[in-house]
């Protein structure tokens, strides 16, 4: 005998269902580089407590600074590129980033 299955999706817009489709999916491929189960279950969390707006909030914030970071080393380079000597520079203050950089350089040694 066949019977008749009605199934129905209400409530939930395709367009979410895609949205909510993909982040699991993404969530579940971090498996793949190293993430164990428990740090995936952190980050189900963390979607699933938080304002919707707040992350949205988030990324653009994170996308912002990772492209003025960008901008900045890229300046940098070719401060650095077409300096021929030190006018204009002071010692101090270079000393001082020098000194910052080996700092972060460490604390990431030492974080792995």
């Amino acid at each position: 005998k066949m019977h008749a299955t009605t199934a129905t999706a209400g409530g939930i817009s395709p367009a979410r269902w895609r949205l909510l489709t993909h982040l699991s999916q993404s969530i579940e491929s971090q498996k793949e580089l190293g993430f164990e189960q428990s740090d995936i279950d952190d980050l189900r969390r963390l979607i699933a407590d938080t304002n919707v707006m707040l992350l949205g909030i988030t990324v653009l914030a994170s996308a912002l600074h990772l492209l003025f970071e960008f901008l900045t080393f890229k300046n940098e380079v070719s401060f650095w590129r077409n300096n021929t000597d030190l006018t204009g520079l002071s010692v101090r203050s270079l000393f001082l980033d020098m000194i910052g950089q080996v700092i972060i350089v460490l604390f990431l040694v030492e974080k792995n």
